[in-house]
């Protein structure tokens, strides 16, 4: 796995350069991109076939055909040491539960902005630090 590389999938061209930007500006590298389910899968395989993982993939919950919680098993099941941060325009709890109960690692509320992304990771690291800690007997 890259240490600093993303994966963003959005139907929005203009979401999808925001958070590429965002990204790009905290030293992370863009492997690729998807518009929708067939363009992210084929994107993600491709990877997969290389030998490369995407530190994290950037992934939106509102989306034609196949929104992104129908999309994330498929998602973590290419790349399961990825973490896959879910990004709604809609604070949807129950969707964001059911992303987290799927194996989203987070979520951000649209706008995108460096300050969310940033937070989000943040949260992240620490609960996986949380997570790995021997419990005291």
């Amino acid at each position: 796995m890259s240490e600093q590389s993303v994966f963003v999938i959005d139907d929005s061209s203009f979401a999808r350069r925001v958070n590429k930007k965002i990204f790009e500006d905290l030293g992370y590298e863009l492997l690729g991109e998807g518009s929708e389910h067939l363009s992210a899968i084929k994107g993600l395989n491709e990877l997969k076939e290389a030998g490369k993982s995407p530190a994290v993939i950037t992934l939106d919950i509102v989306m034609p055909e196949v929104t992104g919680d129908e999309l994330l098993p498929k998602v973590i099941s290419l790349h399961p040491d990825s973490i896959v941060i879910m990004l709604t325009s809609v604070a949807d709890t129950d969707t964001v539960k059911v992303c987290i109960s799927k194996g989203a690692k987070g979520y951000i509320v649209k706008p995108v902005n460096k300050e969310k992304v940033v937070d989000a990771l943040e949260i992240i690291s620490v609960k996986e630090r949380l997570r790995k800690r021997p419990m005291a007997q």
